[in-house]
């Protein structure tokens, strides 16, 4: 069992419960009502911590709940110090092997129960009540060092068998020894109750990765995707003057140790003239290739070391992502571990630029998960939203966008800070992302539209006036590339929330709630007033779906010049005067009032 241990002088944190959509208030009830009958979590009734709920999502409609432990908790719990293998140690010992097998645990930390003293610390708080896990939970700040002590204990001699967080990495000097290593460890697993994700398994394999590395019979050998960014970059490349300046922006960033720089790119540096026609010349294209194999050189490049601090730099353009993983040496400079590069996908190129540079941090901390995870590291951006949006010690709101609630909670399991840095000085990420690696071609999407009836207004009729809206469209165009340092006037509703507005197939969106045009915000106010229902309960129906300024008003005046709800009012008796009885004599009614005091 897990135990979770307080820093002295933690004071208990009651964080009250979130308000949840009503469009989604039956499926994260259904979701608790799940999670209860799997006894992960318990129904309690009261509880000095609690935490609130974030539901999220997935792409099939369901709900997943996930806890904001950054909130409440995760700052005031003494993180485990206890040490992550290093690279050296995991392979040392496994020296000899001919073949590998590499086993992979299911939903790992679930499997893992936390002990009945430390489980009023792990309460959600809902709209339902308050319950608390019994089993440890992703987003747990000392969960990894937890997770690792009790896996060195489970597989505690074990021949030729090495762990790292759910990992587990067999192997043996012939084929029979390894399959008796490889069933000794599924025994001991069966023992201690720990299920296996056979469809990540890999048995028996003569080559194979882990932990960003290549382990074979010969030993151990630093992956190609390190470098694949670059060294596979496409030819001749780049194509144009903007990706070009990009790419000597990367050179630029390593320059102090790269030696002969300026007089090697001369080539390079012509194309930049604004008087010079684009000719990609052999003299270019040799210039080129020896900057790649400067900055690929051990001049620059640096091994991996687990005492260095490490940094995460990330940046998306229009048509990529890229990423570069650095040591930040004694003398303070950065020298580069790995790079890396993808394309985006179609529909990723319609996603919003706050999206797009969310999805890069994230997409990145994927890739070089093996490097990152259960160590505190630093992320770099040049998209100042993502600031608050993804602060580890801030809460997830409740109004931005699903897909960024899902990555700031997926973010939530590492130990990292996040730092801007101006778009100027960010010329390594930079570079990767506008010269991105082909690994997701271009797919056509097909639309079908679907005929719904006059009580619905379909995404495609909302999409086609959103393009049409002369003020939509231009807020729609903010929110893909970028918006003006000040607005004025209607822009202001809108400039508020730039942090949250995102697209989606062609609609403009504040959270999960669709932004109308104006020329369907009558019909959209007439769909929500079938049945006749009061103002506020109008304002509720409105309030899961849509949005646009001035709607509370715009249902007040609509419910109010409603020809059938005011027939059905009840009409206001006006209360009438009751005027004083005359008195018959006089003194025989007295009216007072206080003054004073009156000189002392």
């Amino acid at each position: 069992m897990a135990h979770l241990l307080l820093k002295p002088g933690a004071t208990p944190r009651f964080c009250k419960a979130r308000s949840v959509p009503f469009a989604l208030r039956k499926k994260v009830e259904a979701e608790l009502d799940h999670l209860l009958a799997e006894m992960i979590i318990t129904k309690v009734d009261r509880s000095e911590w609690a935490s609130p709920i974030v539901p999220v999502k997935k792409k099939n409609g369901d709900i997943r709940i996930c806890g904001d432990f950054r909130v409440a908790l995760n700052n005031q719990l003494l993180v485990d110090q206890y040490p992550l293998p290093r690279l050296e140690d995991l392979f040392g010992s496994l020296a000899g092997g001919q073949k590998f097998t590499k086993i992979d645990l299911k939903q790992a930390y679930l499997q893992l129960q936390v002990h009945p003293d430390s489980r009023h610390l792990l309460t959600i708080n809902t709209h339902k009540g308050l319950f608390q896990y019994n089993r440890m939970f992703f987003g747990i700040a000392p969960a990894p060092a937890i997770w690792q002590r009790i896996m060195d204990e489970v597989l505690a001699g074990m021949p030729f068998t090495q762990c790292l967080l759910d990992d587990m990495l067999i192997t043996g000097p012939t084929d029979e020894e390894h399959r008796k290593n490889v069933e000794a460890v599924l025994e001991r697993l069966q023992k201690y109750g720990l299920r296996v994700n056979l469809s990540k398994c890999k048995f028996l394999k003569s080559q194979l990765e882990f932990c960003a590395h290549t382990a074979d019979r010969h030993g151990l050998h630093t992956t190609e995707e390190k470098v694949k960014a670059l060294t596979h970059a496409p030819t001749p490349t780049p194509r144009n003057v903007t990706q070009l300046r990009s790419y000597l922006g990367l050179l630029n960033y390593y320059r102090r140790f790269l030696p002969n720089l300026a007089h090697q790119l001369y080539p390079l540096h012509r194309l930049l003239d604004a008087r010079a026609k684009w000719i990609w010349t052999e003299k270019c294209e040799e210039a080129f290739r020896l900057s790649k194999e400067l900055i690929l050189s051990s001049r620059v490049l640096v091994h991996y070391d687990l005492k260095k601090p490490v940094i995460l730099a990330c940046d998306a353009s229009p048509c990529g992502l890229g990423a570069v993983l650095s040591h930040v040496m004694p003398d303070g400079t950065e020298r580069p571990i790995s790079f890396a590069s993808r394309s985006l996908t179609s529909a990723e190129q319609n996603y919003s630029q706050i999206d797009k540079e969310a999805l890069a941090i994230v997409w990145a901390t994927k890739k070089i998960h093996a490097y990152i995870y259960g160590r505190e590291f630093t992320l770099i951006t040049d998209h100042k939203p993502l600031l608050s949006i993804l602060n580890p010690q801030k809460g997830i709101s409740t109004t931005i966008a699903s897909r960024l609630q899902r990555y700031a909670l997926f973010l939530g399991a590492y130990a990292y800070s996040i730092r801007y840095r101006s778009h100027d000085t960010h010329d390594n990420a930079d570079a990767f992302s506008r010269l991105p690696l082909g690994d997701h071609p271009l797919r056509e999407i097909r639309v079908v539209e679907v005929h719904r009836p006059q009580s619905c207004m379909s995404t495609s009729l909302i999409a086609r006036h959103t393009a049409t809206d002369p003020f939509l469209s231009q807020k729609f165009s903010y929110v893909q590339t970028g918006w003006p340092e000040r607005v004025s006037g209607e822009f202001r509703p809108y400039f508020a929330r730039k942090c949250e507005l995102v697209t989606n197939a062609g609609c403009l969106q504040w959270g999960n709630r669709v932004i109308v045009p104006q020329y369907l915000q009558s019909t959209m106010l007439r769909i929500l007033h079938e049945g006749h229902p009061g103002v506020v309960r109008m304002k509720q129906r409105a309030r899961s779906y849509v949005w646009y300024p001035q709607m509370d008003t715009a249902i007040e005046d609509y419910v109010a010049q409603c020809p059938g709800c005011c027939q059905a009012q009840r009409p206001q008796k006006r209360g009438t005067l009751q005027p004083w009885p005359w008195p018959t004599e006089p003194w025989s009614r007295l009216h007072l009032d206080f003054a004073g005091p009156n000189h002392g």
